[in-house]
């Protein structure tokens, strides 16, 4: 029998390492197949896992994050990344989210500020890669992806309605009147029903005509839902999504009186089979009274305001070294409460190098949502991001792999047919060649259709 070499296992190290790495850095064209593969189907189960993605981790499947993590590593080291636009910005992101939780462990656990900086170095410093090769290699994934979120949303959002009828769906309810679904939150449900209304909106036209009712009825439920949530970060989230779409999309006044008909529509019939749908607005009432300081709530605007005092009297006294990156360090005036802005967020655990990373990835979702606004192409995709960002403005946004998986996501796909990734000329000649029809049923590659 041959004996291998001691030096081979070494030797398929490093061979895998330069895989990974050209792939990084090729930008060269391809052709998409149509052939799903194991990895493709690993990442659509990952997007469908996003909208019950706290549920499911409380639920027992602590792993969760750990799972996603090797997921990604797993995909780099098997050389399934490529290059994207704007590569520079996530691997400078990763790096310097790296030294942040160096430095800032200082102040606290050197070893607990690393593992959290290092798992979301890997988030932040490698998916947008993987998730490229992905958008690049598969015609399918796209279409794939958001279907999955789409479906596994919108019966989270069934039970979010359960919810305020007063059952309880899996073991979860209702919390204080504001819907849960199966999100963990009611923030949480509301930003993830924002989502898929934006995705709805955006395929509506390149489905099937027998397909569109499914789909209006799937949009008045996540509508529904995000109302029932009380969110009021996730309703302001859905007007800096309906902005970006209205202006990038050039919509006229036809297509907003049509929109609003709609909504009348809807309440007339609701009231005529005997349904208030005043009651559905219940919730934001009364989130709005906590938010003012009518009525006691730990996240009322009084109290957000004094965690970001707290935070910036730390950054001032010390503008350089963070308390910590890890959850133990995360407390601000009374030790529990976090601060509910990204940046002020980041500043304050991760100290200057995590604020200036999470600067730099936010100057690239801005130039992404400019462009969409500018020249009207990957509307849906600058829609999300705005969506999240907005939300991230006044949330405890920081880590959690569920809000910056979609927002990775639609970052992604908004560069799909660009920078190399485009189909060869052959290929897209024969594409422009295809029946009207036919091209009317295909959904675009990118996350969303074309815009």
């Amino acid at each position: 029998m041959r004996l291998m070499p001691r030096h081979s296992s070494n030797t398929l190290r490093t061979r895998r390492l330069s895989v990974a790495t050209k792939a990084i850095t090729s930008m060269t064209p391809v052709v998409p197949s149509a052939k799903a593969t194991l990895g493709s189907w690993a990442w659509v189960l990952v997007a469908g896992i996003v909208p019950v993605y706290r549920f499911a981790a409380e639920s027992g499947i602590s792993w969760l994050p750990e799972m996603i993590i090797g997921l990604i590593a797993a995909s780099l080291l098997f050389g399934r990344a490529r290059s994207l636009p704007g590569a520079a910005v996530w691997i400078f992101a990763g790096i310097s989210i790296v030294v942040a939780g160096a430095i800032s462990g200082t102040s606290s656990n050197i070893t607990a500020s690393l593992r959290t900086a290092g798992a979301l170095a890997v988030l932040l410093g490698i998916t947008p890669f993987v998730l490229r090769y992905y958008f690049v290699h598969s015609k399918s994934f796209a279409s794939r992806a958001a279907t999955a979120f789409l479906l596994v949303q919108s019966i989270s959002a069934i039970a979010a309605l359960a919810q305020v009828a007063g059952m309880s769906v899996l073991g979860a309810s209702a919390n204080s009147g504001r819907a849960n679904g199966l999100a963990g939150h009611p923030n949480v449900q509301g930003l993830m029903s924002v989502i898929a209304i934006v995705l709805i909106i955006t395929v509506y036209r390149s489905v099937s005509p027998r397909f569109r009712a499914l789909l209006v009825v799937c949009g008045g439920i996540n509508l529904a839902a995000l109302i029932a949530t009380g969110s009021l970060s996730s309703l302001l989230s859905m007007a800096a999504a309906l902005i970006v779409l209205i202006a990038a999309r050039r919509a006229g006044l036809r297509t907003i009186f049509i929109g609003s008909a709609c909504i009348v529509a809807v309440i007339m019939i609701s009231l005529t089979i005997g349904f208030d749908p005043s009651a559905l607005f219940a919730p934001v009432s009364h989130r709005i009274d906590v938010v003012t300081g009518e009525t006691d709530g730990v996240a009322s605007l009084g109290i957000r305001q004094q965690t970001y005092a707290f935070a910036w009297t730390y950054i001032q006294q010390d503008p350089f070294i963070g308390v910590g990156m890890d959850s133990m360090n995360q407390g601000t005036f009374n030790g529990i409460t976090v601060v509910h802005n990204y940046i002020l967020h980041a500043w304050y655990q991760g100290g200057l190098a995590m604020v200036v990373a999470i600067a730099a990835i936010t100057l690239l979702l801005l130039r992404r949502i400019v462009s969409a606004m500018s020249t009207g192409e990957r509307s849906s995709e600058a829609a999300i991001i705005a969506a999240i960002i907005v939300y991230a403005l006044g949330s405890a946004f920081y880590d959690q792999q569920q809000y910056w998986l979609p927002l990775l996501f639609a970052t992604v796909s908004s560069y799909s047919l660009r920078g190399g990734a485009s189909l060869k000329k052959d290929e897209r000649a024969q594409h422009g060649r295809r029946a009207p029809k036919q091209r009317h049923q295909n959904l675009h590659r990118g996350l969303l259709s074309n815009n």
